[in-house]
């Protein structure tokens, strides 16, 4: 018997992106099945006619529309619902109409290739679906023949479009928001979403922001504290770390010691720091000499993860030391204020990263990235040349249409066919 082709309707397609960006193939790029690399060729010798959507990577991109498909491909390829469920008909038409508002939904498709070592890459939805380099073919090679072949056909219909210059004119104005890249003021978020307003602050009091404004009106980024320390010790580090804890109410802050706060709250990769003597300049400079070239966490003061942390530096200038307090993720930025204006009322020398930024925050005068779907919004910042953007999210489900009228959106790169 035949096999039934694959609908490659728009719930096929989201639910193949979920699969197959996360399927496991050894950790390495394999061949595929026969089929499979043929229509490959085909498919990268029509993508390289095109101009690349990345000029640094090579990358190349287009965004297609893809049919929302039947009732019947929702409940078959979304995974919401299987026989046992019990949802009547009108209830399933209602969420397919939901999840699914409009008759076509908009796709993104990049393609990337190594000319020296033969790879290819396709992403779907800025995810990763299939990745393949020239070798012997497995015995049960990956076959994802039906995909590809249907990628060329619609490649092949994008080609006249792009040609004409229609293309770039219709991603200008019907290319859906959740593939767009573009910004939202702070103050529109928070008019929007008053209640991460009130979370926000409930924890910096209207004084604590007075003080860090007037603080941060003449703060320079590049000039260096005026009143260095001449020495440093492990001790010292402890209590500021301990004055940082206590501004934020961290629980023993009034009863565990300096240094037992530290092991309790920082990344616990020290490298060795608080096995030296405390009160010994010497014993720290040799420290700080020695863990320079080593891998460790010693300045994560405040644990989390690679962007949700909360770091208090030593730094060594040519005439003395300072700290610097750094941490400016939207959920942590709060204690990395605190702990600046705990050293600061305590004539510590102290400076901030991004201090500039968020104060900027504070008076929701700064801006939100919005990345396209499928891009998880960390590091985004290349994404926004020119602009400092230090918050980055997908378009949200609630109050959707408000959000998407007060954002601004960036033009995509022009695609055209290469000569």
């Amino acid at each position: 018997m035949e096999k039934e082709k694959m609908r490659f309707c728009a719930p096929l397609l989201n639910a193949y992106r979920w699969h197959e960006s996360s399927h496991y193939r050894n950790g390495l790029p394999e061949p595929y099945s026969r089929e499979t690399m043929t229509a490959l060729d085909e498919l990268f010798k029509m993508v390289r006619g095109i101009s690349p959507y990345n000029k640094t990577t090579g990358l190349r991109k287009l965004f297609i529309p893809v049919d929302r498909g039947t009732v019947e491909d929702f409940r078959n390829y979304c995974g919401y619902y299987d026989e046992e469920d019990e949802i009547s008909p009108e209830e399933l038409d209602e969420t397919w109409k939901r999840d699914y508002p409009y008759e076509k939904q908009w796709f993104s498709f990049a393609f990337i290739e190594d000319n020296e070592n033969g790879y290819r890459g396709i992403f779907l939805d800025n995810r990763l679906v299939l990745e393949t380099m020239p070798g012997p073919t497995p015995p049960y090679p990956e076959d994802a023949s039906e995909f590809v072949e249907w990628l060329v056909v619609k490649v092949r219909e994008c080609l006249p479009i792009l040609k004409s210059g229609e293309y770039n004119r219709i991603i200008r104005q019907e290319l859906s928001p959740d593939q767009r890249t573009g910004t939202i003021s702070r103050k529109d978020y928070w008019e929007l979403y008053p209640e991460d307003r009130e979370e926000y602050f409930s924890n910096l009091s209207d004084a604590d922001q007075k003080e860090f404004l007037k603080l941060m009106e003449k703060y320079d980024e590049d000039a260096l504290p005026d009143n260095l320390l001449h020495d440093m010790t492990s001790g010292l580090f402890f209590r500021c770390c301990q004055m940082g804890y206590a501004a934020n109410h961290y629980e023993g802050s009034d009863t565990l010691s300096p240094k037992a706060l530290y092991r309790k709250y920082a990344d616990g990769r020290d490298e060795g720091l608080m096995d030296i003597d405390e009160n010994s300049p010497e014993a720290f400079a040799h420290w700080l000499k020695d863990c320079a070239n080593r891998g460790g966490h010693p300045w994560e003061v405040c644990r989390g993860g690679n962007s949700t942390h909360v770091s208090l530096y030593v730094c060594k200038a040519d005439n003395g030391f300072y700290f610097a307090v750094a941490g400016s993720s939207w959920g942590r930025s709060n204690e990395t204020i605190h702990f600046y204006l705990a050293l600061h009322r305590a004539g510590m020398p102290v400076m901030i990263d991004e201090g500039n930024k968020l104060a900027d925050r504070v008076k929701g005068k700064d801006k939100i990235g919005i990345v396209p779907r499928g891009v998880t919004p960390r590091y985004c910042e290349s994404r926004f040349p020119g602009v400092k953007i230090l918050d980055f999210m997908n378009l949200p489900e609630e109050k959707h249409d408000e959000f998407v009228k007060r954002c601004v959106w960036r033009d995509e790169p022009e695609i055209t066919v290469l000569k």
